[in-house]
C-alpha cells in the first residue's frame, strides 16, 4: 500500500483501539530487512500526531476523511 493507505490504517487502529486509553501500537512481531522503513517511520508518524493522550477524536476523523477522500482505503 501507499503512504495514504499507510495513514489511513494507522488512524483506523487509533480510532478504534485507541479512545479508551489502552492503545500500544507496533508491528506485528519484528521488522523484518525486506519492510520499508519509510512505511514504519511513517505509521509511527502518523501516531505519534494523532495517538498521544487524550486522543482528539474528531481530528482523527477529520485525517481519516482526507485520506477516504484521496482515494485510499
Amino acid at each position: 500500500g501507499g503512504s495514504g493507505e499507510i495513514i489511513c490504517q494507522t488512524l483506523e487502529v487509533i480510532r478504534d483501539a485507541g479512545c479508551e486509553g489502552s492503545l500500544i501500537l507496533a508491528s506485528d512481531s519484528d521488522l523484518r530487512n525486506e519492510m520499508p522503513f519509510e512505511k514504519v517511520d511513517l505509521m509511527f508518524r502518523t501516531a505519534m500526531e494523532y495517538g498521544g493522550y487524550p486522543i482528539d477524536l474528531d481530528a482523527v476523523a477529520a485525517a481519516m476523511d482526507k485520506c477516504m477522500a484521496e482515494g485510499a482505503t
